[in-house]
């Protein structure tokens, strides 16, 4: 190509030298860095494809907003779907969320400027060009949840009485310490599985403003939220299953090893305090839960129905949220117990409008009593346990862990599970799977399982290509059919 695409460029008749690219508001939180922020990427992209290509005027990026005029990109809205183009006050907005704001960016090429990357001769224009308000658009992904709660809530109640179905999971991580990257662990699955789970969980606990390391900031940026509001709705609509679990800070910060997840209340009364609306505990308390919260009014917001997993092992002594109380802490009664979680249920419920979103998982632990912390029927949907037991079950009166929970006539689970030398962790897939059968043989009833984060996750087992092949394992792909069957049968 010869000179430059365009003789001059303007905007409302302003000369696009008279410009500067400016991202408005995206600053991530994950350890990725700056550069790795779409809208960063997006404005330093157009600032070299201006003066390379198409006017040869260098418009730069600024790092902050005053007078003059600008081209403004942003990528944090929770709408994720919508994305906007719009002129205004002579000004250029570019804008969307994590997932939307490639399309807004694509389509200010093609469309606003005429731009074509692939065929660069159909560049060769040599032309001025006016961007005015009548090249503002608004576009959509068009993406939708293909399930409600109703039909989620009958999965696991199918997969339950099947012994030849078991929904897979996972707890989802990052390359980079993270321990929310949907899309890293969904790609990471199918290149070295060939499929993924249908089921992944997410954590939002360590953003906290009570997490010693956060030093009293609430450190979850809107850019991250959209980013994994985007990437779970996304899974979603291609027919996956989203749950939550949350590590959650402790208020007080009294764990003496510095850990945000332990420590004590402090006793019944305090935790009672904790669960009292107009308290200073309980305001603690919501800003603790605060960016869980952003993050479910978001899928909320998008219709996704997600399973819900607190006070995760409420019946042991190693969070600062169970019934027996480390460091000092007392032994906190089954009405605490039974208000921690109702307290929960109501903030989610009834003051944030999730209830026909919510599926409510109780998952304890097999080594210690169920019935303590159970606040009844009524509060919850699934009853799993957290199983680190060893190949070789602890319990030989299996199925001693499962026993109570099978007894609510609930689907159950193996919310968290893992194994191996160190308790933790399966040497491979297979040995999962033959876990999985044996004690399904000796009675227990699985409708799904979640593997544990890191080199815990059947996501880096080894073994994991031949255990998503097998027959009574559901995938993402096998989901998605499944759903896609059920709406071409309404």
């Amino acid at each position: 190509m010869n000179g430059f695409v365009f003789k001059k460029i303007t905007v409302e008749g302003v000369d696009i030298s008279k410009f500067s690219l400016y991202v408005d508001g995206d600053k991530s939180t994950n350890l990725m860095g700056w550069e790795s922020v779409k809208s960063v990427a997006y404005a330093e992209n157009l600032s070299k494809l201006i003066e390379r290509k198409l006017v040869g005027v260098n418009v730069p990026v600024a790092e902050t907003m005053g007078e003059g005029h600008y081209i403004v990109f942003s990528a944090h809205s929770l709408d994720v779907n919508r994305y906007d183009i719009k002129v205004e006050n002579g000004n250029i907005y570019i804008t969307g969320s994590y997932l939307s704001i490639d399309n807004a960016y694509n389509e200010f090429l093609s469309d606003v400027l005429g731009y074509n990357f692939e065929d660069e001769d159909a560049n060769e224009l040599q032309r001025e060009l006016d961007i005015t308000a009548a090249d503002s658009k608004v576009g959509d992904l068009g993406l939708g949840v293909p399930y409600n709660r109703e039909q989620l809530v009958k999965l696991f109640e199918e997969a339950n009485e099947r012994d030849d179905m078991i929904i897979s999971g996972t707890h989802v991580f990052g390359d980079v310490g993270n321990s929310f990257e949907v899309q890293y662990v969904r790609e990471r699955m199918e290149k070295s599985a060939g499929k993924c789970c249908c089921l992944l969980e997410v954590d939002l606990g360590q953003y906290s403003k009570y997490c010693p390391h956060n030093k009293g900031v609430d450190t979850l940026s809107d850019y991250d939220l959209s980013r994994i509001v985007s990437e779970c709705y996304k899974f979603v609509c291609d027919g996956g299953i989203i749950s939550t679990c949350i590590h959650m800070a402790n208020p007080l910060m009294n764990a003496p090893d510095g850990s945000w997840y332990r420590g004590n209340i402090g006793g019944n009364a305090n935790a009672n305090e904790m669960f009292t609306e107009g308290t200073e505990l309980h305001e603690k308390f919501l800003e603790t839960l605060a960016p869980m919260l952003r993050f479910l009014r978001g899928l909320r917001d998008l219709g996704v129905p997600f399973l819900f997993r607190p006070l995760h092992e409420i019946n042991g002594d190693w969070f600062w949220w169970c019934y027996r109380q480390r460091d000092g802490g007392e032994v906190l009664t089954q009405e605490t117990m039974h208000n921690f979680w109702k307290c929960f249920y109501k903030i989610l419920n009834d003051d944030n409008g999730m209830k026909d979103l919510s599926v409510w998982v109780y998952a304890p632990s097999p080594m210690f009593d169920n019935l303590h912390c159970y606040a009844g029927d009524e509060y919850v949907d699934i009853v799993g346990v957290d199983w680190y037991t060893g190949l070789h079950p602890k319990y030989p009166d299996v199925p001693h862990p499962y026993g109570w929970g099978m007894s609510r006539n609930k689907p159950m689970a193996l919310a968290e599970v893992g194994t191996g030398e160190d308790q933790r962790h399966f040497y491979d897939a297979i040995q999962l799977l033959d876990f999985m059968k044996d004690i399904m043989q000796k009675g227990c009833k699985i409708s799904y399982f979640s593997t544990w984060t890191f080199d815990g996750s059947i996501a880096i087992m080894d073994k994991n290509k031949e255990f998503m092949e097998n027959e009574i394992i559901l995938s993402l792909d096998d989901l998605a059919k499944r759903w896609a069957r059920d709406s071409a049968n309404k």
